[in-house]
């Protein structure tokens, strides 16, 4: 299969089902840009859009989120969970006003550098903020080129087999909005049970033949997902409840937190000892509190 050919029909459906109406869809801004892709990073994107907006309210810049209290940036972020995420942002922002003149850089090896930035969210902000000419590699962009290309799961195609069609296929102009259609592409249409029947590479799509015949079931590899562990009755959901508790009042202490959750004080001490190792809560004598 050609290069554009794969392209050409995956922007075409783009044009006509792709999720356009995303906010950080319509900027260039690459602090709106590194803020959605934060966010993003593990809430699903229905939970993302009215929390980013309002975010973005309350910290409309770089500067404005720096200078911010800890307590301020995870009271804005409630609801969104895997809290570090909020503070692994603020610190973004202190290192680009202390390093980077007050601007997100626009290398990789500074991106890369930053608070809770890996590969892929270093490569997004590069791709979507400065239109550099980049590859973005995910999941579900791994899983359509295994599946178009060698008919299989990811697992069963060797990793740079697939990295190097995905960089081969990446077109010179536009790459922002060629990132995009892929992820609404894997999110709408190749996902891990595909809608074969819908889609668009149906006719030259090595997996088509064999889903349409016999089911997703049968493509050799396991479907790449990133489950999450139980979250109920997890430590996980305890050190939300202890934050969300700091975020009601200013300071507790310990029995008054044991009262609010229900648990054994063994349990929530050691539990505690997590958020302060981690920077969520800090403790000032018998009390605990957000951080400053």
């Amino acid at each position: 299969m050609k290069k554009q050919d794969f392209v050409g029909k995956l922007m075409a459906w783009y044009r006509k089902n792709g999720r356009h109406t995303l906010p950080w869809r319509h900027t260039h801004d690459p602090y709106h840009i590194l803020v959605s892709e934060i966010m993003l990073q593990q809430t699903q994107v229905g939970r993302v859009v009215p929390k980013y907006h309002t975010f973005i309210k309350q910290f409309p810049t770089l500067k404005k989120l720096a200078r911010a209290s800890g307590a301020s940036v995870l009271r804005a972020w409630q609801g969104m969970g895997f809290n570090r995420r909020a503070l692994f942002l603020k610190k973004c922002a202190e290192a680009c006003v202390k390093e980077h003149y007050g601007k997100i850089p626009d290398t990789y090896e500074s991106l890369h550098k930053l608070s809770g930035i890996g590969d892929y969210t270093a490569r997004a902000v590069l791709s979507f903020a400065f239109k550099k000419h980049v590859a973005l590699q995910d999941t579900n962009i791994r899983r359509i080129f295994s599946r178009v290309y060698f008919g299989k799961n990811p697992s069963a195609v060797a990793e740079e087999r697939i990295s190097s069609l995905i960089s081969r296929d990446l077109p010179h102009h536009d790459t922002a909005l060629y990132h995009g259609a892929l992820m609404d592409f894997g999110s709408i249409v190749c996902r891990p049970k595909p809608l074969c029947s819908v889609c668009p590479m149906q006719k030259f799509c090595k997996a088509a033949p064999k889903v349409l015949a016999q089911g997703w079931q049968v493509l050799e590899g396991r479907v790449v997902r990133h489950p999450q562990s139980k979250f109920e009755g997890s430590d996980r959901k305890i050190r939300g409840r202890i934050v969300d508790l700091l975020r009601e009042k200013e300071r507790t202490d310990i029995n008054m937190l044991i009262s609010g959750i229900q648990e054994p004080k063994t349990r929530v001490k050691k539990i505690l000892r997590t958020l302060l190792r981690d920077g969520l809560i800090t403790k000032k004598g018998s009390f605990y509190q957000l951080p400053a």
